[in-house]
């Protein structure tokens, strides 16, 4: 029995996010504890007051969302229901950037908001706002869904993840205390993947023992794969979370036999947080409809339950720079079924969307492409890159430059991906004008036409 983590969760975390500010963490969590269970009508008025509340302060305090609302003609009285929301149009990315400080409320001062970057599942540099109160909403609504899987507030857990070493804040002692002993979660780097560096996450992992572990769904793959081709075995914990790519269903059962724990598959992202997670029935993915207002799209219709449409988000939470029918650029299907956990949030299932090739060295070590899309965000004059690997010695890196491009953004970029894949890997550069879609239409961020250890699988029969 972990003795620690109750006074971790009761007493110094609650304390520690209050000394930052963040001082209605535990009232979001509480809250969303509550709202998960409201009935269906309860949930659909508590998203009514939230959307209504959060129209009036757009068009009172954004220049974009006055001129929106004045272009389709209407103010926001005109939302009486949810549904209504369509008169106003979607928020495109480009959009987004385009418009970034229209979009701030100008009741916040810029420095009170918390400035946000992503370089996308697509490869698209993004810069974004949120307030203070959206942020402990954020992290309340993601203790929520990891309290799903069994794991409680204060228990150890460990993040297989990418881009470590661009966190300034993991070198800081306050990082490392607060990591260690508040918030009891330590990170393993999987920005680049081979022999070495799984055998030290699984030595990690037998010293650490934690009840959960978050991590890539690529890299948890990977790595399950690894331990049952070593015969190793670490401490089983309680879940395994996966999330930032699509999980393949072979994917899931070998990380479920490899880690020896139930995987919950998770769908966000950094522009408003957690959208969806698996619950312990694993019928779907739910919502977080308490926080968000989420709709399927196709061909700019609602989609029917079960009809495939493109994922359109509206942050009900996010005054600073209110988010409203963002379009996240993913696609997924709405469920009408309910699921036997009880809770009234509405299930989801994604589509073919967020799939993060690996790149791979001349020595086998798989490189993440979601750790490059960081090093792209921190770059806005790219404004959009795809990296195509003919050959494990070669990179083609396509840019579509932005307004402040300059020559010293691909050389950066180049530098980085150099010190992934190391000695012996050539590169090509083409600037562009658009990125070429795949066969589904979407752009793919990183294409790797060379084997890798999860391509050699994408066929993998049926259990």
């Amino acid at each position: 029995m972990d003795l620690y983590a109750p006074i971790a969760r009761s007493i110094l975390l609650p304390a520690v996010r209050w000394k930052e500010g963040h001082r209605r963490f535990t009232w979001y969590l509480r809250e969303f504890e509550r709202t998960q269970y409201l009935s269906p009508a309860d949930l659909r008025e508590l998203q009514l007051r939230h959307l209504q509340a959060l129209l009036r302060h757009a068009y009172d305090h954004t220049a974009y969302y006055r001129r929106q609302f004045r272009e389709a003609g209407i103010t926001p009285a005109a939302i009486r229901d949810l549904d209504d929301l369509r008169k106003l149009p979607t928020l495109s990315k480009q959009n987004l950037s385009a418009n970034l400080a229209d979009l701030v409320a100008d009741n916040y001062r810029l420095e009170e908001l918390r400035r946000d970057h992503t370089g996308g599942s697509t490869g698209s540099a993004l810069t974004f706002y949120r307030d203070r109160r959206r942020g402990d909403a954020r992290m309340g609504v993601a203790y929520r869904h990891d309290q799903w899987t069994g794991w409680r507030i204060g228990e150890r857990s460990s993040y297989i993840w990418g881009a470590l070493r661009d966190l300034g804040p993991l070198t800081s002692l306050r990082w490392r205390l607060n990591s260690r002993f508040v918030r009891r979660h330590t990170f393993l780097d999987a920005a680049a993947l081979d022999d070495i560096s799984m055998s030290r996450f699984a030595a990690h992992l037998a010293r650490w023992r934690p009840a959960l572990i978050v991590a890539y769904s690529g890299a948890a793959y990977l790595f399950a794969k690894f331990l049952l081709a070593q015969g190793i075995k670490v401490p089983p914990p309680k879940a395994v979370i996966t999330s930032a790519e699509l999980l393949q269903p072979h994917q899931r059962r070998v990380i479920e036999q490899g880690l020896g724990a139930p995987v919950f598959d998770r769908y966000g992202a950094r522009e408003v947080g957690m959208i969806a997670s698996e619950c312990e029935r694993h019928q779907g993915l739910h919502i977080a409809a308490d926080s968000l207002l989420v709709e399927m799209v196709a061909d700019g219709a609602p989609a029917a339950p079960g009809e495939p449409g493109q994922i359109v988000v509206t942050d009900l939470l996010n005054y600073g720079m209110p988010m409203i029918r963002y379009c996240i650029g993913d696609s997924g299907v709405l469920s009408d079924r309910c699921c036997d956990c009880g809770r009234s949030l509405p299930l989801m299932q994604m589509l073919a969307g967020r799939i993060s090739d690996f790149l791979v060295t001349p020595g086998g070590t798989m490189v993440s492409a979601a750790y490059l899309t960081v090093v792209i965000a921190q770059r806005p004059g790219l404004e959009h890159v795809q990296f195509v690997q003919d050959r494990r010695e070669h990179v083609l890196i396509r840019v579509v430059p932005g307004p402040a491009f300059a020559s010293a953004d691909l050389d950066h970029l180049e530098r980085k991906l150099r010190d992934l894949m190391g000695a012996g890997v050539t590169f090509s550069r083409e600037l562009v004008q658009e990125i070429p879609r795949g066969p589904g239409g979407k752009c793919h961020f990183c294409v790797c036409n060379v084997p890798t250890a999860l391509s050699e699988d994408l066929t993998a029969p049926p259990a």
